[in-house]
């Protein structure tokens, strides 16, 4: 009996020539015989010897199969899965790789700052898996960070989030932190060249701007004042004043520095005098002083010194005080508009007395006068004098100096106030002639030729006017006349113009606009002896001098 082959009726197929695994995945052979002949016996001949089909592995490390036609990678390599059956031969070509067990990061955490970027690299373990899927990347935010299809990282704002790698069913994750370094700091709402001014006691609140706005970095500041006897500050920023003048505040954060200015000022409330009421004397002087209230006060003063009334007391820049007379006046001081006072009440001690003459020449039976004064003539004291003879036999005199001639000798008039006492030595003659008198006044005064002259003048050596000088050398034998020359034409007796009946001792007087102005001492011959302005003092020069003609001539003795 001839055998024909299988093969002749059916062809021996499987679902796929190669396979890649992973070690440890399984798949059916998926053989199938498929129908190649129209002969119906010799399918059936041959229908019983399907059941005969035999698989063999060429690697059975690589990969094994059973009887069945199951197949599965058990290490890794390559190897050829054989189904046979009679003639029939299909292969399988099987390709397996270690699977990868863990998929991750070469780190756990990357950190980056703000707009840097950076590669990452995906790591499989083991290290010899081979993946089948292609790895990719994920940002989990990707305002904070974006990766790309290659592991490229690009930082966006700060912040932190996940990026995920996964392939083949794993799933691997790192965190990325991105931060934004700072650039600079600086006191807020204040400018570059701002000075902050506040008073003591004051508080200000400081802040601080940070750049940029969003940085990532440690933002404690730490706050130094360069005098901290001006200030107090806080760690949160809150400046106290408690002292005065200029500190420098800085604001430290990292190696980041701003400073500000302050001024802390003390404003002035007020003054305090050292007194507000002195008692002095003429001419005393006192010193006045002040404090402001507070003493540190940093305010720029402006004081003033003033006294209500400079007949009684003066006051210098520098608050010295002086009386001038008596009476009661305040100074005021001011500082800054605000006001204190002292009042002074000044009296003016007598120091003295001057008399009008210390020496008289008097004729028995004439009268006189003396006059006396206390020193300074503004004493605030009672100022009446007693006046006394120390022989009225000789002299007497009045309370209020006027005296008499009684009989030849000398005597001494005393006008006395309290210790001090001024005297006036009198001597006291027989009328001589009107001609000896003329020659006597004559000739005292001719010992006074050259002064000079000074209007309102009575010294016979330092200037003298016209009628002190008549007045004073009429005084020099005991007769009184009044002191200006529109007063002294009032006294005496009247003598004619005509120079031929004036005699020596008369005194002529000049007149301008029908006002007396002027006098001198008739001497003889056309001459008078005068004190004149025009001719520069005490001079002799003819009657009718400077073109001027007497108005008036008078005799007195």
């Amino acid at each position: 009996m001839v055998t024909r082959p299988m093969s002749h009726a059916y062809a021996l197929d499987v679902a796929n020539n190669d396979y890649v695994f992973h070690i440890g995945d399984t798949v059916e052979a998926g053989q199938k015989f498929t129908e190649t002949t129209e002969r119906p016996y010799m399918l059936a001949l041959q229908g019983t010897k399907k059941k005969k089909l035999v698989f063999t592995s060429s690697d059975e490390s690589v990969a094994v199969v059973d009887e069945s036609g199951h197949i599965e990678a058990v290490g890794e390599g390559d190897a050829v899965i054989t189904a046979a059956v009679s003639d029939l031969v299909q292969e399988i070509r099987i390709t397996s790789y270690v699977p990868g067990e863990k998929i991750g990061f070469e780190e756990e955490e990357y950190h980056m700052n703000c707009g840097e970027e950076m590669d990452i690299t995906a790591v499989v373990q083991p290290s010899n898996a081979v993946l089948f899927d292609e790895i990719r990347y994920k940002s989990m935010n990707t305002e904070i960070v974006t990766v790309d299809e290659k592991g490229h990282l690009t930082a966006g704002e700060p912040g932190n989030t996940q990026v995920l790698v996964y392939a083949d069913g794993l799933f691997g994750r790192a965190i990325v932190n991105i931060y934004q370094p700072m650039t600079a700091i600086e006191f807020a709402g204040i400018a570059d060249d701002e000075v902050i001014t506040l008073e003591r006691g004051d508080t200000y609140q400081f802040s601080i701007n940070y750049f940029p706005e969003n940085t990532t970095d440690d933002r404690t500041i730490t706050y130094t004042l360069s005098d901290p006897e001006v200030g107090t500050i806080d760690e949160d920023g809150l400046f106290t004043a408690t002292g005065r003048g200029p500190v420098t505040l800085t604001a430290a954060c990292g190696k980041f520095t701003d400073t500000v200015e302050l001024y802390v000022k003390v404003s002035l409330t007020g003054i305090e005098i050292n007194h507000t009421s002195k008692d002095m004397s003429y001419p005393d002087a006192d010193q006045l002083t002040f404090v402001t209230i507070p003493e540190d006060t940093t305010a720029e003063l402006n004081v003033s010194w003033m006294s209500e009334n400079t007949n009684v007391i003066v006051v210098d820049e520098n608050g010295t005080v002086t009386a001038k007379g008596g009476g009661t006046a305040d100074v005021v001081l001011n500082v800054n508009g605000f006001e204190q006072r002292c009042t002074y009440s000044v009296v003016v001690p007598i120091t003295g007395i001057n008399i009008s003459n210390t020496a008289l020449t008097m004729y028995t039976g004439t009268n006189g006068g003396l006059k006396a004064s206390v020193v300074p003539s503004f004493t605030t004291e009672d100022k009446t004098i007693t006046w006394t003879s120390d022989n009225p036999g000789i002299v007497t005199v009045n309370n209020a100096g006027g005296i008499a001639a009684l009989s030849p000798g000398t005597t001494v008039i005393h006008a006395t106030h309290g210790k001090f006492q001024a005297n006036c030595t009198i001597t006291v003659v027989n009328r001589p002639t009107w001609e000896e008198t003329a020659d006597a006044i004559i000739a005292y005064g001719r010992q006074f030729l050259g002064t000079p002259y000074v209007y309102g003048g009575n010294s016979l050596r330092g200037g003298i006017d016209c009628s002190g000088f008549t007045q004073q050398c009429f005084a020099s034998r005991g007769i009184g006349l009044a002191r200006t020359s529109y007063t002294q034409v009032n006294q005496g007796t009247p003598v004619s113009l005509d120079p031929s009946a004036w005699r020596k001792g008369d005194l002529v007087f000049y007149s301008r606009n029908g006002r007396v102005f002027h006098v001198g001492i008739y001497i003889g011959g056309g001459q008078i002896l005068q004190s004149a302005e025009s001719q520069g003092g005490v001079c002799i020069t003819s009657y009718n001098y400077n073109e001027m003609s007497p108005s008036h001539v008078r005799r007195y003795f």
